[in-house]
């Protein structure tokens, strides 16, 4: 496969060596590269070690300074995916457990700026806090000064955006997420170590995304390239259209088709894996190892049958009660901005690991709660 650049700059993974993962050996070498021989760096097995264990703790756990007061209206900005929907199921938990409504506006994935109008009507509500997700500040950024001059909270989650008056918080933003990017790099490079071939990666990514992706992908092609001079990593970059419309399957393959000697993919979230080993069976690519970012169950139940070989934890619940601790955090005097410094818990998960899911540390609740004050 001839070298790409990325062609976008699109954060949210891969398989661990299998022996370190304690996974059963592939039942076959995987397509592509030279069966038996590796030119990857061998320094990838030391360096994957210390993200295959579970975290057990939040990255902020300082306790608030008093508890927070009830009554506060929450209102999500949603574009309605399935890791969305599972971000506002935290966000909706945890408002419960402090007494607060949740209700959400939805938007159109298609076209960002709707964004905007959605947040001049949420603070034309009486919004207490906004909280969105993955969006371009110049988006939303008339909406966000209405919502400054209201005293609104605004919680901006899995963006790349930089701090900026009128944003309380950023939430697992994209600063953070070359970890995600780095780890599936040496999940894919110690797998084909064990396989004895070299890495031949399809990033699949989506420039909507771009302000989450980016890092994490630039992330995957610094570290491949630094570890094995053989190796490449190009790019499949899928339009929101297309995303949205179920044709991803078809753009990969088309991919493929055009770049035979692919052996892995690294998918930016769980959202692309729709319907994607099928149509790679049908078209004759079933021995591409798949690997991503961002979890949600159905890639978790292909790890546990062997049928996918890892996936970084993007905890999307557990985002979700970060994004409510910040709102907390600016109620109570304390420092909501001390998420934009942190990221959010990670590791790769593999078949060993699958059941544990990506929400860890698996006790969240109970830590948020104790930082809170609260016993419900």
């Amino acid at each position: 496969m001839r070298k790409r650049r990325l062609m976008i700059a699109a954060g949210g993974v891969v398989a661990i060596a299998l022996a370190l993962a304690g996974c059963a050996a592939p039942s076959s070498t995987p397509s592509g590269g030279a069966s038996g021989h590796s030119t990857i760096s061998p320094k990838v097995q030391s360096e994957l070690a210390p993200y295959l264990k579970p975290t057990t703790k939040l990255t902020v756990s300082t306790p608030l300074s008093k508890t927070p007061p009830k009554g506060k209206k929450v209102v999500m900005l949603s574009n309605g995916i399935e890791i969305t929907q599972l971000t506002a199921a935290g966000i909706k938990a945890a408002s419960a457990a402090l007494g607060w409504s949740f209700s959400t506006i939805s938007v159109d994935a298609n076209n960002p700026t709707t964004t905007n109008s959605a947040m001049l009507a949420a603070v034309a509500q009486g919004a207490d806090v906004v909280i969105l997700t993955a969006t371009d500040l110049s988006i939303y950024s008339q909406a966000l000064a209405v919502a400054q001059q209201h005293g609104t909270v605004v919680i901006d989650m899995a963006s790349g955006n930089k701090p900026t008056p009128g944003i309380t918080a950023l939430v697992n933003n994209a600063s953070h997420t070359p970890i995600w990017g780095k780890i599936a790099a040496l999940g894919i490079l110690a797998d084909a170590q064990k396989a004895g071939t070299d890495a031949n990666v399809a990033i699949v990514t989506a420039p909507v995304f771009d302000t989450i992706l980016g890092p994490g992908n630039t992330a995957v092609e610094k570290t491949v390239k630094a570890n094995c001079t053989a190796c490449t990593v190009g790019t499949i970059p899928i339009s929101a259209g297309d995303l949205f419309g179920g044709k991803t399957p078809n753009d990969v393959v088309s991919y493929l088709q055009s770049h035979p000697d692919v052996n892995y993919l690294m998918l930016g979230f769980g959202g692309f894996d729709d319907g994607l080993r099928p149509a790679l069976a049908a078209a004759g690519f079933g021995k591409v190892r798949i690997f991503g970012i961002a979890p949600v169950q159905t890639q978790l139940d292909s790890l546990t049958a062997g049928q996918e070989y890892g996936w970084v934890a993007d905890p999307l619940a557990i985002s979700g009660w970060m994004a409510v601790d910040a709102a907390a955090r600016s109620f109570t005097g304390d420092d909501p901005s001390v998420y934009d410094k942190v990221g959010i818990p990670t590791f790769l998960i593999t078949k060993k690991t699958a059941g544990l899911g990506p929400e860890v540390p698996v006790n969240y609740q109970t830590q948020f709660k104790k930082m809170w004050g609260v016993k419900n």
